[in-house]
Parts: structure tokens; sequence; C-alpha cells
């Protein structure tokens, strides 16, 4: 693991019958400092089975794999309709999202507005119970894993919302008017094709994410091989980016970033391509992540007792209450974008 990710593990909180109020504490503390200086941790203890993740990645690998009528069949609507479903190379530029969370440098590369060159399928926002009655089914290569991976990642977002109230100061359901009766979630699979032409620079751009937490299975050669590019954080001082190998790694969004004053940051990330000629350009990319957040109706404004977090102090809040629905719905508006790209 690489030294600027804290690795935290959130067993004490997923399996509290097995462990002391001061395991809770020591887990917490090093949350908060994850979430302070970093804005991502890798976690340890969180129970997802390794077999679900392979059999996940093998569906998803075996649906892109498909060709486009098929795939094309399971588009739902335009690029983040809650529906969601297939979509298309070239059809979000997510560099467009950045609305003052984060601090991008000025190196051009992060800078960039350029279309994204990765198709997606996003699992339609809501339970797997009702995939395929009231939400639309999912493609039969995955449809069982993602479901299988989505009740695990449930369970995974309550410790995590645990181990944020107790990293905090806070009552252990303090966050659960947020996300009752139900969170905004879903399994979304990015696959970036291999590079036919010589390409270099990102395959997704420089971005913060919109709502909770994010958790992110990266690819398996992300950062094992000289030039394979994948995931990259943008750390503290601005300038520097630092390659995240695959594993577990969970960062939050900027309504955790709003909530906390900016006690926690949502930090900026990207993915870098890899550079032209090498095997892994010429082997694309598969990422799975699990996003969450508040319910749409749910209004995030400020936990009283993080407004002092704020830079300078004085009881200055950085940002006014909005609800979760609408501040996805700008972020997802702000980056849909009309052109395709090839492969």
């Amino acid at each position: 693991m690489l030294d600027f990710v804290p690795v935290v593990s959130i067993r004490p909180f997923m399996s509290p019958h097995e462990h002391s109020d001061s395991d809770r504490a020591a887990s917490a503390a090093t949350w908060d400092r994850a979430m302070s200086e970093v804005g991502f941790a890798f976690i340890t203890g969180h129970g997802v089975e390794g077999e679900t993740v392979r059999k996940l990645r093998d569906g998803f690998a075996a649906f892109f794999r498909r060709e486009a009528a098929h795939k094309e069949s399971y588009r739902h609507g335009p690029y983040g309709s809650p529906l969601g479903g297939f979509e298309g190379l070239g059809e979000q530029a997510v560099a467009l999202s950045t609305d003052g969370h984060g601090v991008l440098n000025g190196d051009g590369v992060s800078q960039t507005r350029a279309a994204d060159p990765v198709e997606s399928y996003v699992c339609s926002r809501g339970e797997p119970a009702e995939w395929g009655r009231s939400l639309p089914a999912q493609p039969n290569e995955f449809q069982a894993m993602a479901a299988s991976y989505h009740r695990q990642m449930r369970r995974v977002l309550d410790g995590l919302n645990q181990i944020s109230a107790a990293a905090l100061g806070l009552s252990c359901t303090y966050f659960d008017p947020l996300f009752s009766p139900s969170p905004t979630c879903f399994v979304v699979a990015k696959h970036y094709p291999p590079q036919r032409q010589p390409q270099g620079g990102l395959r997704y751009g420089a971005h913060t994410d919109y709502g909770g937490f994010t958790v992110l299975k990266p690819d398996d050669s992300d950062g094992s091989l000289p030039g394979s590019g994948g995931l990259e954080v943008l750390l503290k001082d601005g300038a520097t980016w630092a390659p995240v190998e695959d594993a577990f790694v969970v960062n939050i969004g900027d309504l955790y970033e709003d909530m906390t004053n900016g006690r926690w940051m949502s930090t900026v990330h990207r993915v870098r391509a890899p550079e032209p000629g090498t095997e892994a350009a010429s082997q694309g990319r598969l990422s799975i992540a699990f996003f969450s957040g508040p319910h749409d109706d749910a209004v995030v404004e400020t936990i009283p007792s993080c407004v002092d977090c704020a830079a300078g102090g004085g009881g200055v809040r950085l940002r006014q209450p909005i609800t979760a629905g609408e501040h996805l719905q700008r972020k997802i508006l702000a980056t849909r974008v009309g052109a395709t790209v090839g492969a």
C-alpha cells in the first residue's frame, strides 16, 4: 500500500460484538486523519467476498465484449438517467463537474475538458429486488453478482457511516435520517477500451466525486506495471499526482466535505492513460465503483460542531444547505455531452 493513503480497518464497526470501544475509537481516529489529510483510505475488515468481486468483474468484462447492438439494448436514457443502463464512449466529460470542491493544479493535463474515452454500465438506483420489476433488469452477464455485491456494499455503507459518526464525535445514528428509508446507491462499471491510437494523457478527467462515499475497486493492473496509468490522487499540496494501486479504496464526495465544513476533503482524482505502446495500453481497463449518498430529498447542511472547522474559523459555513438530489443533478447535467469519441 502507498504511504500517503492510510489503511483503516472498519471491522470494529462491521462486527461490533467482536471489538471493544477502544478498538472503535482507534479506527475512528485513523479514519478522521485519512479523511482530513487525503480524503482517501484503503479499507480492510469490510467483509466483501473476494469471489463476488471476481465474478462481478468477469461478468462486466463479458458484457463490454459484446457487440454494440447488445450493449445499446440496455440504454435507458441519456447519461445520468436514474434508470442507469449502458452509456457509450464520450458521453461524459467529468472534469466539467468541478464547482469549487477540491483544487486543481495548472499543469494543463488535469484541466482538460475533453469527453472521456470510457463506456459505462450503471445499475439503476434502487434495490436489486426491484430489478426486472419496477426497475429495468440488468444484463444476464452480471445481474446476480451485481445484486450480491450491492447487498454486501450496503452493509459496508452502514459501517462507513458509523465510523464517520464516531470520528466526528457524533451519535452513531447521526447520519441515519439522511439515508433512510433508502440511500442513493448504485454499482457502476467503467470500461476504458484498448488504445488503438497513441494517446497518453487522461482516460478520465480530474474531478471530485459528487455525493457520499465512493467505494472503488480499481483495475487489477493499476500501478502494477511501469507506464500502466490508472487512478491518481491529487495530494494536499495541490501539485502532486500520486498513483493508487489496486485495492478497496474509499473516498468521500462533495456532500461530506460540505457537512464537515471542509474538515474532510472531497479530493480531486483522475485516471491517467497508459503510456503509448505499453502492454497496458493494448489491454484496456475495467474499474468497478459503488457510489452512495443520501436520498434525494435529504437536506445536506453543515454539522453544527464542524462550523469552526472552516479555514480561519469564526463560525463560517462554507456552503449553503442543498438537497442531495439537486446537488447530484447539477453535477450530472454539467458533465453530459452529446459527442462521441472513438476507441
